[in-house]
């Protein structure tokens, strides 16, 4: 992987799509014909299934799977309370298999004067300020095998990366000071939250469908942070408007089907006013795919299974939504291109307003959406 490009000047270019615009009434969410695919200590309680104590209810070809597991011939529901055992295996993904965690790469500091690619991650690094917090730091830096391989082995560029990405979020929070809840949605091992969980009064959450890198967090976090495993399923285990700001960083760039249903379960979960960042794939990094330069972006996203297909592809615009399948794993096995266009009419229609900044989380484009 050759170093790459020299990012534009700081100030994100903006489009900005505000409340103004002709709003589009949501259509009403039937509850009951969502697909719940974790059933494991199940009561059935009017016709629904309660999954590990939360409401969660599976369809009709579920509830007879689970009732066939549990050995149940049509039972009238409500007539046996503590069914335990339903098949354990349902809805596992890789994610969920534990595993030895690596030992961890070292301290913050060990890293200084290790290898720095980025010039954003450069000038904090020429900060007398960010050498102070490098020294402070007591969390240790995981393995790359621990951490989606971010960075590689440019241990102290992952550290940075973090750091830059939880200034930028922090435009988006209430005042340092005033009490306020943030999600990292997707957080892995802790790349931003570790830096968040320094902003004074800030209660911060972690939560990713890996099952190591939550046990990662839970072990190693040096300052606290609430962190759990989600399910590949969009449902999280949090109230109604609880945060003020859900990240969501390379994230809706690899969801698929369920790309809507955990658009509008981030919305739920943040208070009106409040925001979801995320980052996407739009047609800013489509175009950029054919210029040489960029060759080892093209690589990364085509991983060796579009190698042939995408530069040829990426000479025509970016019109519509694109999926590149590149694993047959359960989750996570996709790269997806979203058009501003469909961004504005599908993304747009849930939220307040919208904004668009490139080139704010590596060379991808940072969204802002409002909630109403």
């Amino acid at each position: 992987m050759s170093a790459s490009p020299e990012f534009p000047p700081a100030e994100p270019r903006l489009r900005h799509h505000s409340e103004n615009q002709s709003e589009t009434a949501l259509a009403p969410i039937d509850e009951a014909s969502l697909v719940r695919t974790q059933v494991r200590d199940c009561s059935f309680i009017d016709g629904g299934v309660l999954c590990d104590t939360r409401d969660e209810r599976v369809s009709a070809a579920l509830l007879d799977g689970a009732r066939a597991a549990a050995n149940i011939d049509n039972t009238p529901p409500g007539a046996i309370e503590n069914v335990v055992s339903a098949p354990a295996e349902i809805g596992k993904t890789l994610y969920d298999v534990r595993r030895p965690l690596h030992p961890n790469a070292g301290l913050p500091r060990d890293f200084i004067g290790g290898e720095v690619w980025i010039g954003e991650h450069r000038a904090l690094l020429a900060d007398p300020a960010t050498r102070e917090l490098i020294e402070l730091d007591a969390t240790p830096i995981p393995a790359p095998e621990d951490r989606v391989s971010y960075y590689d082995d440019r241990h102290l560029e992952y550290w940075l990366s973090g750091l830059e990405d939880a200034r930028k979020l922090a435009r988006w929070l209430p005042a340092e000071g005033v009490a306020a809840r943030y999600l990292d949605f997707g957080g892995a091992t802790g790349r931003v939250a570790r830096h968040m969980v320094r902003r004074a009064a800030l209660d911060v959450w972690l939560c990713d469908i890996n099952v190591n890198s939550i046990a990662w967090v839970d072990r190693f976090f040096s300052a606290p942070a609430a962190a759990f495993q989600n399910r590949t399923i969009p449902s999280l285990p949090i109230a109604d408007g609880y945060f003020d700001l859900v990240s969501a960083l390379s994230v809706f760039t690899h969801l698929d089907q369920d790309e809507i249903p955990w658009l509008l379960e981030l919305r739920r979960v943040i208070r009106p006013g409040g925001y979801l960042y995320a980052t996407v794939l739009d047609e800013y990094v489509w175009d950029r795919l054919k210029d040489p330069a960029w060759e080892w972006v093209l690589k990364s996203i085509s991983r060796g299974v579009h190698d042939d297909t995408l530069p040829e592809r990426c000479k025509h615009p970016l019109t519509e939504r694109v999926v590149l399948e590149y694993s047959s794993d359960d989750a996570s096995n996709v790269t997806v291109f979203l058009p501003r266009d469909y961004l504005v009419a599908k993304w747009r229609r849930f939220f307040r307003t919208i904004e668009f900044f490139e080139d704010q989380h590596i060379y991808q484009t940072v969204v802002v959406l409002q909630c109403p």
